[in-house]
């Protein structure tokens, strides 16, 4: 995983460590041992996952004065943010009201240019940089009147995996004690075998058009324009 930054054979030197100050008979086993070091990693590992990661100053700011209200993560490539995106952050919002009496926060967090790349070129598409499209979505926001939302930029420049953000961002709010909902799309709520769980929100499809639409549109218009 992208976030690890201890290896599993690291746990080998430490089985086989031999431990000199006890008796023969009262020294723990390799497989004791190996159990051991590898319950050691694993609170490492996690540890380190929940230091890593640094709540938004302005949604701290947004929490002290209003602390009972929880958080709408919402993660995506937004490429770019359309009124689909904003349909998907009302839904949830509308859902999260009948569970909380506070409004929720909403932390918006774009998918970093090293990850959209892969999937765009997959795609044969191509992809708005990471300013533009914070821009974009600001822009969205602004003109529908829309409040309370925060821009994540600490996962700018991650490569790793998505489920690694999903434990430290769950981590850092379990220790600020809000709780945290997350709007994802139907298929990622379904990949990450996440449909039961009550704390994700899937944002089913809109009928507005999509990101995938618009950079469609956007080459044929280019291309026309070019002839």
């Amino acid at each position: 995983m992208g976030g690890m930054w201890l290896e599993l054979p690291f746990l080998l030197p430490l089985a086989q460590l031999d431990l000199e100050i006890r008796p023969r008979d009262d020294r723990m086993s390799f497989a004791a041992r190996l159990a051991l070091g590898f319950c050691l990693w694993q609170c490492l590992w996690h540890f380190q996952l929940s230091m890593s990661y640094t709540v938004p100053p302005a949604l701290l700011e947004l929490l002290a004065r209003r602390s009972r209200s929880p958080v709408l993560y919402f993660a995506g490539s937004f490429n770019p943010a359309h009124a689909g995106h904003l349909e998907a952050i009302n839904e949830a919002k509308r859902q999260v009201a009948k569970k909380h009496r506070e409004a929720p926060i909403v932390l918006v967090a774009p998918k970093s240019d090293e990850r959209l790349a892969e999937k765009m070129k997959a795609a044969g598409s191509f992809l708005f940089p990471y300013a533009e499209r914070v821009k974009l979505f600001q822009s969205l926001l602004r003109c529908n009147g829309a409040h309370d939302v925060v821009f994540d930029g600490h996962w700018r420049h991650f490569t790793g995996d998505a489920r690694e953000i999903r434990v430290a961002t769950d981590r850092a709010f379990e220790a600020l004690g809000c709780e945290v909902f997350r709007v994802m799309g139907e298929d990622r709520v379904k990949d990450h075998g996440l449909e039961d769980d009550p704390f994700v929100l899937p944002s089913v499809r809109a009928n507005s058009m999509s990101s995938t639409e618009i950079r469609r549109l956007l080459v044929e218009d280019a291309q026309a324009s070019c002839q």
